[in-house]
């Protein structure tokens, strides 16, 4: 059976209703959410499903067999740091990565992760689909790479990748 709501996010769209409060989604942030967003999406992109983990153990493989051992043992603990979200089941970190634009009318509390889990949870309630939350957090992740692309220098990952 495939689940149907009425209860949508737009992309366009700049708030939406759970639990009675109203959520305004936020074109921008301040400091320490932007820092969070940093975090998050380091959470977001060493995230494993088998495919993607298959092939980062693949790269570790050849890294051991090349006698690249320090490479070898940060692409391990980036991989370690992406599934233990998953393993100890904690929210997904496109998720929270909303819970930074998405915040209630009125909102000047300080971003933590405990509070983002309870909106979640109240999202979760209304009946909002996983898909528009994802589709949300990817397009914010999207406009601040595109702010920041040109003068960002490449990550030791993608630096060894150029290689």
């Amino acid at each position: 059976m495939i689940y149907q709501t009425d209860k949508r996010i737009n992309l366009n769209d700049n708030s939406f209703e759970a639990g009675g409060v109203k959520y305004l989604i936020h074109g921008n942030l301040d400091i320490e959410r932007f820092q969070r967003l940093e975090e998050m999406e380091v959470r977001a992109r060493f995230g494993a499903n088998f495919i993607s983990l298959h092939n980062r153990l693949t790269e570790i493989w050849e890294l051991l067999n090349t006698h690249k051992y320090a490479d070898a043992i940060v692409k391990l603990h980036n991989c370690m740091q992406g599934t233990v979200r998953q393993v100890s089941k904690q929210t997904d970190p496109l998720l929270l990565i909303c819970t930074l634009f998405c915040r209630p009318e009125g909102d000047t509390q300080a971003w933590s992760e405990e509070l983002a889990n309870e909106r979640v949870k109240a999202w979760s309630a209304e009946g909002y689909p996983a898909e528009d939350f994802f589709a949300l957090g990817l397009q914010f992740v999207k406009h601040y790479h595109t702010i920041l692309q040109p003068d960002t220098p490449p990550t030791l990952e993608e630096d060894s990748e150029a290689q």
